[in-house]
């Protein structure tokens, strides 16, 4: 008997993601996988994507980043000339950009179950925990393809390649105790919340599709902050704060400030949006107030224990 599927794929008209057949002849030429494992790859990316992302034209923009004129559109002439790779190199910024707003899918994909365990129901009913790592492992696959395809079009023009997504961020120090923190700044969304698409039975139920502040706040620190921070801080920061040995004075503060703003006028990340610096920023402030409130009452902030829905 076939092992049943926990996760139906929704039925949608348009190909998600775009290029399936490529990322799946990618994974088993350039990952090694196997075609039924490259095949469930690429069904993840399409069940997460639908089920997380309402409303969104995520892989409808990668394609039109990749998108070129067609050569009948070019006069006769002209189509001696003008060829379908430098016709790629000329959308390079543009498939950069759709590149980048992958990244950031995968950022909050990342951070969607900040705030606890997270379950949807499928198509049969069944309760179920939702497959972040599944999702996850799928979605930096697809990027990683993405990346590989912008590479190829580079090699062709001697641009310098880039590298891959990075596979996972080191968490922030007590991530669990500040997300019990900003749970008490901010209210959960309410449970009684419904996607808007009826139709849709397994689909997120748990915070709003919005970029975390922890998510914005890792970002900066695996990039920027964690060589600026000592590391006896990052290792025994419970402790320092528990204690009350680690009051941050406002030159160490500036000084971390100072890190991000130099980072964001020389535009040193390229995978580091605006809106990641600003509200990043705002994160660290936050983080500030809360290692103040932890070192008051680090029992209030403690993680509440995961209990699985009836």
């Amino acid at each position: 008997m076939a092992r049943q599927q926990k996760f139906p794929i929704p039925t949608v008209d348009k190909e998600i993601p775009y290029d399936k057949d490529g990322f799946i002849q990618w994974c088993v030429r350039e990952s090694g996988l196997t075609d039924a494992t490259a095949k469930k790859y690429a069904a993840d990316v399409k069940t997460a994507y639908l089920t997380v992302f309402e409303e969104n034209n995520l892989f409808e923009d990668i394609e039109e980043a990749f998108t070129t004129m067609s050569m009948d559109e070019f006069p006769e002439d002209w189509r001696q000339i003008v060829t379908k790779d430098s016709l790629l190199v000329d959308k390079l910024a543009d498939i950069e950009d759709a590149y980048e707003l992958l990244l950031d899918h995968i950022y909050e994909l990342d951070a969607i179950d900040e705030y606890g365990d997270i379950y949807i129901e499928t198509s049969t009913g069944e309760e179920v925990s939702l497959p972040k790592k599944e999702w996850l492992r799928a979605f930096r696959a697809y990027a990683n393809y993405i990346r590989w395809r912008i590479n190829d079009i580079s090699s062709r023009v001697s641009f310098p390649r880039l590298p891959f997504a990075k596979e996972e961020f080191v968490s922030i120090p007590l991530s669990g105790q500040f997300s019990q923190y900003l749970k008490s700044l901010h209210k959960k969304q309410s449970p009684e919340w419904k996607p808007r698409d009826s139709r849709r039975k397994n689909s997120y139920q748990g915070e709003s599709g919005t970029y975390s502040w922890i998510s914005r706040l890792t970002k900066l620190y695996n990039n920027i902050l964690i060589t600026k921070i000592p590391s006896r801080v990052l290792t025994h920061l419970d402790w320092l704060l528990r204690n009350k040995k680690c009051f941050w004075s406002d030159k160490d503060k500036e000084r971390l400030f100072n890190c991000i703003d130099y980072a964001r006028k020389g535009n040193d990340y390229k995978d580091i949006s605006e809106n990641d610096y600003s509200s990043g920023r705002r994160a660290l402030e936050l983080y500030f107030d809360f290692m103040k409130a932890y070192s008051e009452d680090p029992d209030r902030y403690q993680p509440e224990p995961k209990i699985r829905k009836r």
